[in-house]
Order: structure tokens, then sequence, then C-alpha cells
């Protein structure tokens, strides 16, 4: 398993795309193959392809919430190249614990952090969303079909998108406010497998839009 580099590193055949400066208080999530340790992963990182059947992380980082962060709702289409293995560092059962977690995040993940003693002001596994808010690290696995390994098929996309089985049309977080949870929606962000297209931090629509310059 490859390790998280203290630094983000740029090589040429993975790139992570994510929210330009222009749109730097949009709230996202996005996706990253590499991060530093306090998941300020902002700006284009790239591994090359792992070997077929390499085992790898794939980190995942929302920014620009400015809230309580209390819950998240997506889901992530991995490609042909990536097999989803395991979610980490989520909250597990029971509702006791630190949250709770439905779903993966391939299928569509819902968390949902304790809420501690809210009585007394104590809120000890909510997120604080004036800081980037590391949801969740996935184990993956590299597909053995040689297009994912030598780049012959270019341009693939891991895309943060919707969890279709909440009826939300965009990915979305949770603040906590006035005693209630609030939904707000978050867009979803793409890195791209053997990429070709010279971009920065983008959704995959607005990646798409770059082959038809």
């Amino acid at each position: 398993m490859r390790i998280a580099k203290v630094f983000l590193v740029t090589l040429v055949a993975l790139t992570v795309v994510g929210a330009s400066l222009a749109s730097a208080q949009t709230p996202y999530i996005g996706v990253f193959f590499e991060v530093t340790p306090d998941f300020n992963g902002k700006g284009e990182t790239a591994i090359p392809p792992g070997a077929g059947g390499e085992i790898d992380s794939v980190f995942f980082v929302a920014y620009n919430l400015n809230c309580l962060v209390t819950g998240f709702q997506f889901a992530v289409d991995y490609g042909p190249c990536l097999t989803l293995i395991a979610d980490l560092d989520v909250p597990a059962l029971p509702v006791a614990g630190p949250g709770v977690t439905f779903g993966t995040t391939a299928t569509g993940i819902s968390i949902v952090y304790s809420a501690g003693n809210v009585r007394f002001g104590v809120l000890p596994n909510f997120k604080d969303g004036t800081k980037n808010v590391h949801i969740a690290t996935s184990i993956v696995q590299w597909s053995t079909t040689g297009a994912c390994r030598n780049c012959s098929v270019t341009d693939r996309p891991v895309i943060v998108k919707e969890n279709i089985f909440f009826g939300n049309p965009t990915p979305v977080y949770l603040c906590f406010a006035t005693g209630v949870n609030v939904f707000h929606p978050a867009e979803g962000l793409t890195a791209l497998i053997c990429a070709t297209v010279p971009v920065e931090e983008s959704t995959w629509g607005k990646v798409k839009a770059l082959y038809t310059r």
C-alpha cells in the first residue's frame, strides 16, 4: 500500500481535480491520492496508475463548509480501474459511539457524527467546518486490465457524486444550528487517471467541457 506523502506531489499519470480559485468559497468534497498530514490537499496532485492488483489509498476531504459539521451524504464512481475494498476512518456502529455510517462510498455513504451531550454544549465528535474535514480514507485495488496500467485509455474519472438513495441532487453535508441538522449542497470533485487535459481542480462537468475547446 502506498503511504500518504507529507507533501503534495505532481506526476503526469493521475491528476486530481478540485475547485478553482474563482470558486474558493464553494463547499466541496474532494478526492485525493496524496495528502498532507493536515489534509490541506488543494491543488493538483498525481501518482502513476498502480500495478495490477496493487492496494492503494484514496482520501476524501471537504473544504469551505464553515459550520459545525454533523454529517455527509455522497457516493463515488471509482470507474473501471479501481475497486473499493473498504472505507476507513469513518464512524462505526453504534450511534452511542463517535457516530454512525450507512453504506459505502461505492454504493452511497451516509455519515452522521455523534452529538455528544448537546444539553451541556459538549460536541466532541462534531467536525469544525472552518478547517479541512477528513471524511474517509478508502482502500482500493487497481485493476489488472492493461488499459488501466499503461494509459492506453486516458482521462478516466473518479467522481464524487450524489447519494441517490437519499434523493439529493448533489453531495450534501449537514450543519448543526439552533438544535437541528440542516442539509447543504456541496460540489463533488473529480480525479483523473491518466490525465491528458491541463485542468485545475474542478467538477467532472467542467472537465468534460475542456474536450470541446
